[in-house]
């Protein structure tokens, strides 16, 4: 008898270790597909939220980024610079979901969670005007504020 509850029991448990990977997975498929639906033609995100406060061009090169990101961050800010482009060089950005008061919390955790997608990538990471992308040329951030 007691046998038999152990192995009922390890059964569930499987079960619904089982379930809750399914509900991971189908959440991370869910926002790949969030995040292709909001990838234009040039690669940037409209998160909806402008992390940056600013328009315009922020490149973002975290303080703790590889030496050879932050000198390509560097670089892009020169280039564009060379092109008569008002860019900020930060290292850092605020997220606060209070900026946000009549946005649901379920919105703002996709939100959250499409910026985290974006800043796992490489560095640096570029907003025009409020979307975002990580690792982009120079081409990219042009044809971004083009179109």
């Amino acid at each position: 008898m007691r046998k038999k509850l152990i192995i009922s029991l390890a059964a569930i448990l499987i079960i619904l270790g089982c379930y809750r990977m399914y509900k991971i997975r189908l959440l991370h498929q869910n926002l790949i597909h969030e995040m292709q639906t909001r990838t234009n033609k040039y690669g940037f995100i409209n998160v909806t939220f402008n992390i940056t406060g600013q328009n315009g061009v922020v490149v973002i090169a975290p303080v703790n980024c590889l030496p050879e990101r932050a000198k390509k961050a560097e670089n892009l800010a020169e280039q564009l610079r060379s092109k008569n482009i008002l860019v900020n060089l930060a290292n850092e950005f605020n997220f606060r979901a209070e900026l946000l008061p009549d946005t649901k919390p379920k919105k703002i955790e996709k939100i959250f969670q499409m910026i985290k997608y974006v800043i796992k990538k490489p560095a640096p990471i570029v907003s025009v005007n409020g979307k975002l992308k990580s690792n982009p040329t120079i081409e990219d951030i042009l044809n971004e504020l083009e179109g």
